[in-house]
């Protein structure tokens, strides 16, 4: 591969902390730790459009089937917008801390956000409802992921957040399979010796990946 051509203009205070690309690779979108969104055409380079509130990090970043819509995580909240449009549809508040990490279901009608308070909550993308908190280890979770049955969600926890920069010891440090559904745990995968940082689903939800703060890339298989 090779260096196409740089879509920002670099400023030293602001990190970049997100990207993600629409699913028909059309599109891609990056966050800072300014909480600016950006949004760009992907074949020209060209920004279409920047949620440009300032605000708190933005972690996550999920598009939604279709083509024109996104989901994504700005400090304890997600904003849903229409950057086709150029507006912002809705806020998803329930979270008492930090969103690290966001997932839009197959259908795009339901929507994943794992935080540093410990929960999973799933949402109701069409009517901001909070359906239900899914069964968890209190630990901080960190990623989240649907299968792709969209009936079962796997997240990855570890470690107690105490600040900015400080996380106590936890007593997860794994992957939890969970019914969202019923919002049950129905397996806890414990292979890890440190947080679980991420988590990803193959596109057939048989496998796994993982990866943790002591380094370490686990492969999952379902049985």
């Amino acid at each position: 591969m090779k260096q196409v051509r740089q879509l920002n203009e670099i400023e030293a205070s602001n990190f970049v902390w997100s990207v993600a690309f629409s699913l028909e690779g059309k599109h891609l979108a990056y966050g800072t730790d300014a909480g600016v969104v950006t949004f760009i055409e992907v074949t020209t380079g060209k920004q279409i459009y920047q949620h440009g509130e300032k605000g708190q990090f933005v972690n996550a970043i999920s598009f939604l089937p279709g083509g024109t819509r996104a989901l994504f995580s700005k400090g304890d909240r997600l904003h849903l917008v229409d950057f086709h449009s150029k507006r912002e549809i809705r806020r998803f508040e329930g979270h008492a801390k930090f969103v690290t990490s966001v997932a839009v279901s197959a259908s795009g009608k339901q929507a994943l956000s794992g935080s540093w308070d410990g929960n999973v909550l799933l949402w109701d993308i069409g009517s901001e409802k909070l359906l239900r908190k899914l069964e968890g280890g209190g630990d901080s979770v960190h990623g989240v992921a649907f299968l792709a049955d969209g009936k079962t969600a796997v997240s990855a926890s570890g470690g107690r957040f105490q600040s900015m920069h400080s996380f106590s010891d936890g007593d997860d440090n794994a992957l939890r399979i969970s019914d969202v559904v019923r919002g049950k745990s129905t397996q806890v995968l414990k292979g890890h010796t440190s947080p679980v940082r991420c988590v990803a689903a193959s596109p057939d939800g048989r496998v796994i990946v993982s990866g943790a703060q002591d380094g370490s890339v686990l492969l999952w298989e379902e049985k």
